[in-house]
């Protein structure tokens, strides 16, 4: 997938590391469940996966890319987990969608995301079983960035972290408008001792944001998203420390 969508997670996620090639992952799908659409869509590329920690509990992430709108993505989900899954449910908004699918023995979130542009999205696909996942749905009441870049009334929605990739990525709402939400970032940052590494031109818009800030091995990537409600926006924020072996 020739895009900025690419060089963005594949840079906060993969640098200086290797895709777990043949590595164990948490399942296996198993047939007739719907899921094989992650692995059989034209133009839809893995570009992560890993064994994580979700608010404390096992799970296992994978990250999608392709070059396709908000729109289509969700109606090819809906459509692939119709037939199997019918208690499958998903939801959308103007700039991101949700979805969730139990089986027997797992429970699948997914969250699918524009980058700001009108074709390019991105899908996190966390698994668990249904143990590990009633234990996740209790999320951490502490920001990880609550020693300088936690927004004002920011609640977190989930934590997810990945120890061999040194990697972590919250999820929260916030009330505001993702104009004013990144310049709080911007200024924090800053404050902190972070340059910001893209453009005038990844501000935000009335909708969306992006920003990526480093400071020697650290490195952040902010992307800020108006939501459903009126006057919220969703963050996203990911963490990679990079390693300079």
């Amino acid at each position: 997938m020739k895009s900025r969508l690419i060089v963005i997670l594949m840079g906060l996620f993969i640098l200086g590391l290797s895709l777990p090639a043949g590595g164990k992952v948490f399942w296996k799908w198993r047939p007739g469940t719907g899921h094989s659409i992650f692995d059989t869509t034209p133009g839809w590329q893995r570009v992560y996966q890993s064994n994580v920690r979700i608010n404390g509990s096992q799970g296992r992430l994978e990250i999608m890319g392709c070059d396709e709108t908000l729109a289509r993505v969700i109606t090819r989900l809906q459509a692939a987990f119709a037939a199997q899954q019918p208690q499958a449910t998903f939801r959308q908004s103007d700039s991101a969608g949700w979805g969730l699918i139990r089986t027997s023995d797992t429970i699948t979130r997914v969250l699918a995301l524009n980058l700001g542009t009108a074709a390019q999205t991105v899908v996190f696909v966390l698994t668990q079983s249904p143990r590990d996942f009633e234990r996740s749905l209790k999320p951490s009441p502490t920001h990880f960035l609550a020693k300088f870049a936690a927004y004002p009334g920011s609640s977190v929605q989930s934590f997810m972290e990945d120890e061999t990739a040194a990697a972590r990525l919250e999820m929260s709402t916030a009330p505001g408008h993702p104009e004013s939400v990144l310049s709080f970032f911007d200024a924090s940052f800053e404050q902190n001792g972070y340059h910001r590494l893209t453009a005038d031109a990844g501000r935000a818009t009335a909708n969306a944001g992006i920003a990526i800030f480093q400071k020697d091995t650290s490195l952040y990537y902010v992307l800020v998203q108006s939501s459903s409600q009126v006057n919220e926006s969703m963050i996203t924020v990911l963490h990679k420390q990079l390693r300079m072996e």
